[in-house]
């Protein structure tokens, strides 16, 4: 996808004080394309870091409480 400035666009940008150099091409397809296994994966691995973080979160909370 490729955003071109137009007279319309140049003077919205004006109004909203936007410099045209500070517009960038966006070009979405040299982004890296993910496979929905690869999300899976991504999403399995996070889920299981914030189990283990709850679960020290716990631990020490427990130890904690016993030793007051």
């Amino acid at each position: 996808m490729n955003l071109r400035l137009t007279s319309s666009s140049s003077a919205t940008l004006r109004t909203a004080a936007v410099r045209n150099r500070q517009v960038v091409n966006t070009d979405l397809t040299s982004l890296p394309k993910t496979t929905a296994s690869q999300m899976e994966e991504e999403s399995a691995r996070l889920k299981r870091l914030v189990a283990d973080r709850s679960l020290d979160k716990h631990m020490l909370s427990e130890a904690l409480r016993k030793k007051v």
